[in-house]
């Protein structure tokens, strides 16, 4: 009885599909994320107190951009991290302070 039992469960294991797993997609390029330090297009770079990090640019050479400031020390306290809301941004010259995009950058997300 007990080996007509594992036979059966044998054979049943056998025809039974196994779920397959995927793994996580590629993370979009575009979209930069400071919690897993997936800074594509550069960051995070330190600038006094600051960090940034950047996605990599659309076509139009806008692309997203956020910005954490740092702890920083007044008298005996310190100040918590803060960070901004990621902004979509253009720096046509490769000055240190990115300017807001025009109507339609970062794929239209500008309106």
């Amino acid at each position: 009885m007990r080996a007509a039992l594992l036979a059966a469960t044998a054979a049943l294991a056998a025809f039974t599909p196994v779920p397959v797993t995927h793994a996580d997609p590629d993370p979009d390029p575009h979209i930069p994320n400071m919690a897993a330090n997936y800074c594509p297009n550069g960051g995070p770079k330190w600038l006094f107190v600051s960090t940034y990090c950047d996605g990599m640019p659309y076509a139009d050479g806008s692309y997203w951009h956020i910005v954490r400031t740092g702890s920083q020390y007044f008298g005996d306290t310190y100040s918590s991290p803060s960070t901004s809301p990621m902004r979509c941004v253009v720096n046509p010259d490769g000055g240190p302070l990115p300017q807001p995009a025009p109507p339609g950058g970062c794929e239209g997300a500008v309106q």
